[in-house]
C-alpha cells in the first residue's frame, strides 16, 4: 500500500477511509469534506503526499473496496422495479405509468430505491482473520445449560437445520434475519415524507457483537413522499431476494 508521506505509519487507504467513516458518522456535507481533505493536504500533512484533495477523489479511491450502492428506478404506483428484463421500459407493464418525470430526456425517475450489497461486505468479514473467527461463533458454542443465549439455541433454528442439511454442513454460511421499519427523519408531524430502511442482522456473529452498530448492514433505504404499504413492500424487496 501507498505510504501516505515519506515514513508515515498509516497509508492513503487507511486515512481516507478513516475520515470518511468521520465524516459520514457526524453527518459532515460534501463542501465541508473537501475544504477538509484540501485543509489536511495542503496545510497540515508534510509535503510531498498523496492524500486525495476532495470528495469524488476519494470516492473513486472508496470504490474500489467494492462497498458500493445503485440506485434502481421504481414504478410511481409501486408495481414493479425497472431492472432486469423491465430495465429499459419506459412504462410500466401493469400500470402503464412513465418511468421518468422528464419522458424525452430520461432524467428525473418517479421513484427511486437505494439498494446497498451484502455479499461484498460479508466477503469483507472474512477476509479479517479476527472476524472470521467470530463468524463461526454460532455453529461452535451450542447450548450447554438449558437456556437460550441466542437465536442458534432455539427450537426454531434447530428445525431450519434440520430441515436444510446442506445449508448447516458449511459452518461458514450466514444466517441473517431481515428488520424494516418506516421512520420519519425529519421529525416532523405534519411531513408526508416516508423512509424505511431495511436492515440485517448478522446471527453467525455471538450475540454481544450482533445487534452493534457496526455489525448491522443496511440492505435497501426506501426514500418515498407517500405511506408504504406493506401489499407493495414485497416489490422493493426484489434486489435483496436475488442478491441472496
Amino acid at each position: 500500500m501507498k505510504e501516505l508521506y515519506a515514513d508515515s505509519k498509516c497509508t492513503k487507504l487507511v486515512a481516507t477511509i478513516f475520515l470518511m467513516n468521520l465524516c459520514s458518522i457526524h453527518g459532515i456535507n460534501y463542501k465541508f469534506v473537501d475544504e477538509l481533505f484540501a485543509f489536511l493536504c495542503h496545510h497540515l500533512l508534510p509535503k510531498p503526499n498523496c492524500l486525495a484533495t476532495n470528495y469524488y477523489a476519494t470516492r473513486a479511491l472508496t470504490q474500489k473496496l467494492g462497498l458500493n450502492y445503485e440506485n434502481i428506478h421504481g414504478c410511481a404506483n409501486r408495481c414493479i422495479l425497472f431492472q432486469g428484463d423491465h430495465k429499459d421500459d419506459v412504462n410500466c407493464p401493469k400500470c402503464g405509468s412513465v418511468q421518468y418525470k422528464d419522458v424525452i430526456n430520461k432524467v428525473l425517475p418517479m421513484k427511486v430505491l437505494s439498494h446497498f450489497p451484502i455479499i461484498p461486505r460479508l466477503q469483507c468479514l472474512f477476509k479479517t482473520p479476527t472476524m472470521s473467527e467470530l463468524m463461526l461463533w454460532q455453529s461452535q458454542n451450542s447450548i450447554v445449560n438449558g437456556l437460550m443465549r441466542h437465536p442458534c439455541d432455539s427450537k426454531a433454528w434447530k428445525h431450519i437445520h434440520q430441515k436444510f442439511l446442506d445449508f448447516v454442513a458449511d459452518p461458514y454460511n450466514v444466517h441473517l434475519d431481515f428488520d424494516a421499519n418506516g421512520v420519519n427523519p425529519f421529525k416532523w408531524t405534519w411531513s408526508t415524507w416516508s423512509t424505511w430502511p431495511v436492515m440485517l442482522l448478522n446471527y453467525n456473529l455471538p450475540p454481544w457483537l450482533t445487534n452493534k452498530k457496526l455489525f448491522i448492514m443496511l440492505t435497501l433505504l426506501i426514500l418515498r413522499k407517500e405511506f408504504i404499504t406493506s401489499e407493495h413492500f414485497d416489490v422493493y424487496l426484489q434486489p435483496l431476494i436475488e442478491e441472496l
